[in-house]
This record gives C-alpha cells, structure tokens and sequence, in this order.
C-alpha cells in the first residue's frame, strides 16, 4: 500500500512561471495545494484599491492624533482580504489572497493566488 501525502507548495511572483502554475494547479486527487505569489495588473490592483482605502483610514487618523500623543504610534497599517479571480489565460477561478500594508512612505500590497480553502 502506497501512503498518502499531503503537499503544499509556495513561490514567489519572480519563481513563478507557466510550467509551474500548470504542475501545481494539475493535481485533482486533493492531495496538493498550493500559494503563489502573484505579478499585479490591472484588475488585481482594481480589485485591491477598497481594500488599501480601508487601511488608509486609520493610518491617517493615527498620523493625525500623533502630534497630540493621543493613542500609539503607528507608522503601517496591515489588513487582509481575499477574492476569486480568473485571469484571461485561466478556465478556472480561484481563490486571491490580499494582503495590503498601508505605510507613512509609498504604499504596498502583496498577492497570492491559492488552492487552499479559507
């Protein structure tokens, strides 16, 4: 009897090629799942836009109180969100994994793209 192996795999947007994401994303068995991280475009910047004005908010009022020393310092504001998303060349959805940090300097956000259920 063969035992049965649970496999999860992870890459960074600059790993992340065609031939991977069509390997990682061809086990139907179950038994593989998968977080990669994502190049944005577009739509993805889009879709996040709701999101990292949720996070400006309270970066700004804490910036805002800081001269009164009302509350802590806070110089980043992490939220996290998740939506599914289909690109062009893909048949399938699936699940898009957000994570925004709103900073005093420019802002950044982070996405994965991922088989694994919330």
């Amino acid at each position: 009897m063969i035992p049965v192996t649970h496999v999860t795999s992870r890459t960074q947007r600059e790993l992340l090629t065609q031939r991977v994401f069509q390997i990682a994303s061809g086990y139907e068995d179950g038994n593989a799942d998968f977080i990669f991280g994502l190049p944005g475009n577009a739509i993805l910047t889009e879709k996040a836009e709701g999101l990292m004005k949720n996070a400006r908010g309270p970066l700004e009022m804490h910036l805002a109180l800081a001269p009164q020393n009302s509350g802590p310092a806070v110089s980043v504001v992490q939220m996290f969100g998740e939506f599914e998303y289909a690109a062009k060349s893909r048949s399938q959805t699936y699940r898009v994994v957000l994570k925004v940090e709103v900073l005093q300097e420019p802002t950044a956000n982070q996405i994965r793209i991922t088989s694994v259920s919330s």
